[in-house]
């Protein structure tokens, strides 16, 4: 981890991000004839983070927990439905098409699968050249040979590998030269949207260990959008943690892997396994019962409520007045009528968490 988590929370000058009560709908249509207003998917609901500068910091959830979609708009290419983000102090909803420009050159993204975000048909150096010439950064020929080398040597590849097309690279390959395309252009972040999910578990640790050397060597920021919670212990600084679009906890990694405080981390954090056979035995895993409510009809209360272990175990020890039944289980019902107050936890406070019954006590 870099030297800025150990700073605790950081002064507003430091933050590249600051996202401020974002909500991201999109209108959904039900047929080929619509006799009736569009229904809302809320993929992001008022969500409030800071992103410091120089650090990385991981969202972490289940597939439609909204994480994409938040780390879209942080790149400009989502505009939000409420909220503001802002970039550097620029609100991103409000650059003109000049200013979204340039922005997109200070972030960039590097996706999932490298085999569909690299064009089959161009040779690696027609890629990273292209890159050079859609953000302007140089005309001169032999210049923009020089910084393909150089780059394409930065990520472990060699020059020989400049004449070979996608198809031709291995997975690995792949990745590193979408990672190349990104730092050609000399960013300040970079958005990692699930960078090793799609690569062979020998190959993973390779490109995380490369891009926390790039990390440290360009001083970048990056935004990592993940489910895998062991990836988040080795590369990031801070972590949010996203269920059914809202941030549910946030804090220092150290902080939030070492010490949940919401039982939807909690109930993530069980699911990673240990590297000690003997002692995952003996582990005890608190399996999420059921799938993630539809974006479409959100649950009230905390929305975690219809799947949360923790509020099941608690409702034994209510009376009959104070549980609901929800989807055959007990629950309380300030859990599923009551939308859970931010809670902030440790010394600093700047572990926050959203529930009526954190695993731990607030600060």
């Amino acid at each position: 981890m870099t030297a800025a988590a150990a700073q605790g929370e950081p002064a507003p000058d430091e933050a590249i991000f600051v996202v401020r009560d974002l909500s991201v709908s999109f209108p959904i249509h039900a047929g080929l004839i619509n006799f009736g207003p569009p229904r809302l998917l809320r993929a992001v609901q008022e969500a409030s983070i800071k992103v410091r500068r120089g650090t990385c910091c991981a969202i972490v959830g289940e597939s439609g927990s909204g994480k994409t979609t938040l780390a879209r708009t942080l790149a400009g290419l989502v505009r939000p439905s409420a909220g503001q983000v802002l970039f550097d102090g620029l609100s991103v909803g409000e650059l003109d098409n000049r200013a979204v420009r340039r922005m997109r050159r200070r972030v960039q993204m590097v996706m999932q699968d490298p085999r569909a975000a690299l064009d089959p048909r161009q040779r690696v150096g027609e890629v990273l050249r292209e890159a050079l010439v859609v953000h302007r950064i140089s005309r001169d020929r032999a210049d923009q040979q020089r910084r393909i080398e150089a780059v394409i040597q930065q990520v472990g590849l060699s020059v020989v590998h400049l004449d070979r097309y996608a198809n031709q690279l291995s997975g690995g390959q792949r990745q590193r030269v979408a990672i190349a395309r990104a730092i050609i252009v000399e960013p300040q972040a970079l958005i990692l949207d699930e960078p090793v999910s799609a690569l062979d578990v020998s190959i993973q640790a390779q490109i995380v260990n490369l891009l926390i050397e790039l990390q440290e060597q360009f001083h970048l920021t990056y935004v990592l959008i993940t489910h895998d919670l062991s990836l988040v212990g080795h590369i990031a600084d801070d972590v949010a943690v996203m269920y059914l679009g809202r941030l549910v906890e946030q804090g220092l990694a150290s902080e939030v892997i070492g010490e949940p405080a919401h039982p939807y981390t909690a109930s993530l954090l069980s699911a990673v396994p240990g590297e000690d056979p003997e002692a995952e035995k003996a582990r005890e895993v608190s399996l999420l019962e059921g799938n993630i409510p539809s974006p479409l009809a959100l649950p009230g209360g905390c929305a975690f409520h219809t799947r949360c272990p923790h509020a099941r175990q608690l409702a034994r020890g209510l009376g009959r007045d104070r549980v609901v039944t929800v989807d055959g289980n007990d629950v309380p019902r300030i859990c599923a009528e009551v939308a859970p107050p931010e809670q902030h936890f440790g010394a600093a406070g700047g572990h926050r968490a959203n529930c009526h019954f954190p695993l731990r006590p607030a600060s």
